[in-house]
């Protein structure tokens, strides 16, 4: 079974945030999100590497569109980003 190239992209984005390259995995994170646009993940993973590189004005943008609620609730346990 093949896996789709978001997937991909998705689980290489968290590998590139554990070893510390944010701009790597914001770019995969990044590519996800614009192939499956509709994927929660994709946008968590996105909000993951913004927070990474404390980009504070995309996070909650990039939290609020994945439609997981426990998601949103993570931006606020983090309010001083």
């Amino acid at each position: 079974m093949m896996m789709q190239p978001s997937t991909l992209y998705s689980n290489r984005s968290v590998c590139f945030l554990q070893i510390g390259d944010g701009d790597k995995a914001f770019a995969d994170a990044y590519t996800c999100r614009m192939n499956r646009p509709d994927w929660p993940k994709a946008w968590y993973r996105l909000g993951a590497a913004l927070m990474f590189l404390k980009v504070r004005s995309a996070i909650l943008v990039s939290f609020s569109f994945s439609s997981t609620p426990h998601l949103c609730m993570f931006c606020f346990v983090f309010p001083g980003l």
